[in-house]
Formats: structure tokens, C-alpha cells, sequence
């Protein structure tokens, strides 16, 4: 039997590359904590809430990524997203973790805005990539609150359509990852 591509990837993915630049965290693991009960823990898998695909949404980094803001390499990638939708990443110094749609928000908060970088396109592979050229973007499009500086810690997250989605809301979240960044 030959596995999904989405199921190959995130069996491959147990032990993130991500945590050696962030701490991952907001993994949608308790029904209880899922809008429409539609969290879970699955061993293999982390993420965000389950969505259409029947799987969670895994935010990632790829190789050779890291913190450094002269780099500016850090790339993100969000696996099991649905198939040929508009997704967009957003980043905020806050941490939360309220029900948002289909999944949990997990970055801003109170006094700590959330700043939207350009929209993506996940293809046929249901994949949402970003980067690199975070930093430069940040300081291009963003007022000064929300310009990426070494020492600063900024939380990342992927929001993405779904409009076939356990919840009916039409869209859903990543898991999250906060990222220190160096010079």
C-alpha cells in the first residue's frame, strides 16, 4: 500500500527541524480544546487542529534555516494543508490560545498586534511555504512595532482556507513556533 504524500511527510517530520530554531508549541492535542472537538493526540503527528484532509496542519522550517536576522534564511512550510487554497502566515511577540474557525490561535494578544505577511498558495501538494526574507519583509512592510530584530522572540502561525472543513467556519490554523532571533 503506497501512503499519502501528507502522511509520508509528517511521519517524516517526528522529530522537527523546526526546534532547533523555535519552540513549537500550540499542538491542538485535546478535543476538549478544539472548536468543534476536533483536536486529538495522534503520536506521530502535531499540529494544529485536524481539518478537511483528516489530518492537522504542521508548521515547519526547512534546511538550512535559522535565527539569524543577517542571514534572513528562515523558511517556513506548513504540511497537510488542503490541496490548491490561499493560506498566509502572521507573526506577533504575544502568545495566546483562543478557538479561532477550525482551529486554535495561538500568536498575539493583549497590547501585542499581529502583522500578516503576503498570502501563499499551497498547490496541489497542500503545502504553504514562506521565506526566505522574513526579516526584510518585516521591515518593508511593516511599521516599526513590527520590524524583526535580533534579541526579539516573534511567534509564527499559518492560517489557511478550508472550506470543507469539521467545523463549517471555512478555514483553520498551524500548530505555532516562537523563534528567538540572533544577529
Amino acid at each position: 500500500m503506497r501512503l499519502p504524500m501528507t502522511l509520508v511527510l509528517l511521519l517524516a517530520c517526528a522529530e522537527p527541524s523546526f526546534a532547533q530554531a523555535a519552540v513549537l508549541y500550540c499542538d491542538c492535542g485535546e478535543a476538549a480544546q478544539a472548536p468543534c472537538g476536533n483536536g486529538g493526540d495522534t503520536p506521530a503527528q502535531i499540529g494544529g487542529c485536524f481539518n478537511s484532509t483528516g489530518f492537522k496542519a504542521f508548521l515547519d522550517s526547512t534546511a538550512p534555516s535559522s535565527p539569524s536576522v543577517t542571514a534572513d534564511d528562515l523558511v517556513f512550510e506548513t504540511y497537510s494543508v488542503p490541496s490548491n487554497v490561499f493560506g498566509l502566515y502572521f507573526m506577533s511577540r504575544g502568545e495566546v490560545r483562543i478557538p479561532f474557525g477550525d482551529g486554535l490561535r495561538c500568536v498575539g494578544g493583549p497590547n501585542r498586534p499581529v502583522f500578516r505577511f503576503a498570502p501563499a498558495f499551497s498547490g496541489t501538494g497542500g503545502v504553504l511555504v514562506h521565506g526566505p526574507g522574513l526579516v526584510a519583509t518585516s521591515r518593508a512592510r511593516f511599521p516599526i512595532a513590527g520590524h524583526i530584530d535580533a534579541g526579539q522572540t516573534w511567534r509564527f502561525q499559518a492560517w489557511f482556507r478550508d472550506p470543507g472543513g469539521p467545523c463549517g467556519s471555512g478555514f483553520n490554523l498551524s500548530n505555532a513556533g516562537a523563534v528567538t532571533f540572533t544577529l
